[in-house]
Formats: structure tokens, sequence, C-alpha cells
């Protein structure tokens, strides 16, 4: 079990990076104010978007292995169904397409894992709410872990203009996230209502304690976001209209990178949380 919960958990932080890079040239990066940190650090992106897909098919195979067999026919139907999408998402890196096309595979991706999730055996509206659920996961920390490999990319060179140019992007995708947690807090409260029981199970059932680290880290990551939200883009947007220094502002770039990576690593371990809770028996069964 333990097993199946470590591969599960790293096939969800592989396939959330990837929707969530897609997610961020749609959005933050996608208009005419970003055109410069877009082209700096398009490199970047890309190579990291790739390691996200070379994370995204060996975690695929090893998830399956480690299932054992969980799943029967289905499940091996929606193995060869990703295997084929990851291919057809390798083909448009290859030829550096990452537009629509991109982003529409990817949330099908993340459709598959909805498909073997418990909503699906309670009917078409539980598996599309898992879904749109899984999909502002996604968004949210897959986008954090875009910007920073952008921030990390930026530092390395630091330029006024670019930086500039950054901060435009962070203010673009601040409001974006915020819509993301409100909403996994709306369907975090439905999904435990469906599958928990009582307020007790929270500590007397595996499934129950799972929940709560769960719980607790969407907390610390909300705090994350508002000191993003509140502390650190002020001080860069105050910083861009008074013109200031490139090194105080590659400074503030360097202080977003590190809360930035921060809030990744602990985007990953609340997917673990996630991949135990789909492991462990409900109180609830569906």
């Amino acid at each position: 079990m333990l097993e199946n919960t470590l591969w599960q958990g790293l096939l969800l932080c592989a396939y959330c990076a990837l929707t969530g890079g897609f997610f961020i040239e749609r959005t933050a990066l996608a208009g005419e104010y970003a055109r410069l940190v877009h082209e700096r650090t398009q490199t970047a992106r890309l190579r990291a978007t790739s390691w996200a897909l070379i994370a995204a098919f060996l975690t695929t195979a090893l998830a399956f292995i480690a299932a054992q067999g969980v799943g029967g026919e289905i499940g091996t139907v929606i193995v060869w169904v990703r295997v084929g999408l990851l291919l057809v998402l390798l083909v448009l890196l290859r030829n550096r397409v990452r537009g629509p096309w991109a982003a529409l595979l990817s949330l099908l991706l993340l459709g598959t894992q909805s498909a073997l999730s418990r909503s699906a055996a309670m009917g078409i509206p539980a598996l599309l709410g898992d879904w749109l659920h899984l999909t502002l996961a996604a968004f949210w920390l897959g986008g954090v872990v875009m910007l920073g490999v952008i921030a990390v990319a930026l530092v390395r060179e630091p330029d006024v203009v670019v930086m500039h140019s950054f901060g435009a992007a962070i203010e673009r995708f601040s409001p974006l996230a915020l819509f993301c947690v409100a909403g996994l807090a709306l369907g975090g409260i439905a999904q435990s209502a469906q599958f928990l029981g009582s307020f007790e199970a929270l500590w007397t059932s595996d499934y129950g304690r799972a929940l709560s680290v769960k719980l607790v880290l969407f907390a610390v990551l909300i705090g994350f976001g508002a000191f993003h939200q509140l502390v650190l883009a002020p001080q860069l947007r105050r910083w861009a209209l008074m013109k200031g220094a490139a090194d105080d502002g590659a400074a503030l770039v360097r202080r977003f990178r590190r809360g930035l990576v921060a809030e990744a690593v602990l985007g990953g371990v609340l997917l673990l949380a996630v991949a135990a809770m789909k492991v462990l028996p409900a109180v609830i069964t569906p």
C-alpha cells in the first residue's frame, strides 16, 4: 500500500506540473505585458515541461505496476489511454507546440485519474466534480512550479525590463490562483462529506488522518499564497513603479523563488496525502 501511495502521489505531481505549465502559458504569460519574460525563459520552461513529461511516463508505468491490477480491465485500458496522450504530448513538445491542444491533452490526463477515483463509482456528476477539483489543484500547484522555474531563470541573468514583465505575470496569476483555492475549498468540503462520514473520523480512521494532513498543508499553502500576493507582489510593484535598480529587483525575485520552491514542495507533499486518500479505504464506501 505504501509503494502504491508513493507512485500515485508522484504521478499526481507529474500530471499537475504538466497541466499547470500549460495553464501558465495560456494565462499569465499570454499577454503582451509578459512577452519579454515569455521570450527570456522559453528554454527553461521547455526543459521543465520535458522533465515533467518524462516523469509522467515513468510514474504512469510504476503506478500501474504498484497497483497490481487494481481497477481490472478498465484500469489497464486507462493506462494505455494515458500512454497515448503522453506520446501525443511528446510529439507536440518536440515541435515546440504548447498551445490549446497541449493544454487539452493534459486535462484529459487528469480526467483519467478521476476515472479511477471513488467518485467515478457515484455517477457522472461526481466524476466531473472530482475532475474539476483535480484540475483546479493542477492549475494552482502546477502554476506555482512553473513560476518557480521562471524565477530561477531570471535571477541568473537579472534584467530590469524582464523583471518588470515577471511582476506583471505574477499580478495576472494571483487572482487566478485565488479562484482555484476558493474552488478547492468548496469542492473539498463536498468530497469530505461524501466519504468521511463524521467529524470524529478525521482522527479515528486512516482515511480521516490523511485528510487531516491534507487540510493542514492546504492551510499552510494558503498562507504562502497570501504572503506572495499581499507582501512580495506589492514590493515588486513598487520597485517597478519607482524604476529601481536591477540588483533590488533581483533580490525580490530571489525571495519569490524561495517562496515558490517551498510552496511547490509542500504542494507535492499535499498530493502524496491525496494519493494516500485514494489508496486507503473511505469511511463511507460509495
